[in-house]
């Protein structure tokens, strides 16, 4: 098992705690963690667009002239999709983008991407985030104190974090069910408090 600091939110060390090896240790599996972010992406689409056929469109149910002797082309309907106004053929219909993506693999892909950011050195394990008052100047103030690009912040229950933090683009606090492989890989820094650690390795490292 891995060791790795624990820090206060002054920035200082305080202890040392171990990562499982199932969590921290996993190789590098670029495919893997691309099909996790598509297969994520693909389900967040929400796939409304429509267009209207020719029996969709209002109109056209009338022969808009007698089939013969008019010296012009046969139609039947002026929603005809060759005509101005007339439906559109093969256009898109509301449809689910998602796919088939196992449990085990999504699991696999999160641990690979943890262990990721462990090796890049851009894990951060805090012993708590409890701010004096759930305001966006405290966690602002914070990401100064420690130089955060943009981070992901993972911790249970913490609903105050999740209220100071909501207008700061550069930082989304989520409690550890709701951790994925994109935000991991979308911020620069995980940021996981004590408490969320071991909530993420009780629910994703088996």
């Amino acid at each position: 098992m891995a060791k790795i600091a624990i820090h206060n939110l002054k920035n200082e060390k305080v202890g040392e705690m171990e990562i499982s090896a199932v969590l921290g240790e996993q190789p590098r599996n670029t495919a893997l963690l691309h099909e996790a972010v598509v297969h994520f992406l693909a389900c967040k689409r929400s796939g409304t667009a429509a267009t209207k056929t020719r029996g969709d469109v209002s109109g056209g149910g009338k022969k808009p002239w007698k089939q013969k002797g008019t010296g012009r082309a046969r139609h039947g309907s002026t929603r005809s999709p060759i005509w101005r106004h007339g439906g559109t053929t093969h256009g898109p219909q509301p449809r689910d983008y998602g796919f088939a993506f196992s449990k085990a693999k999504r699991n696999l892909a999160l641990r690979t991407s943890v262990s990721a950011k462990i090796r890049e050195g851009k894990l951060l394990v805090l012993e708590n985030f409890q701010l004096a008052a759930p305001k966006t100047k405290e966690v602002a103030a914070i990401r100064e104190r420690f130089g955060w690009k943009n981070a992901l912040v993972v911790d249970a229950g913490n609903a105050a974090l999740g209220r100071a933090s909501a207008n700061l683009k550069s930082i989304k606090a989520i409690r550890p069910e709701e951790i994925n492989v994109y935000d991991v890989l979308k911020y620069d820094r995980l940021v996981v408090t004590v408490g969320g650690l071991k909530k993420i390795e009780e629910v994703f490292a088996s």
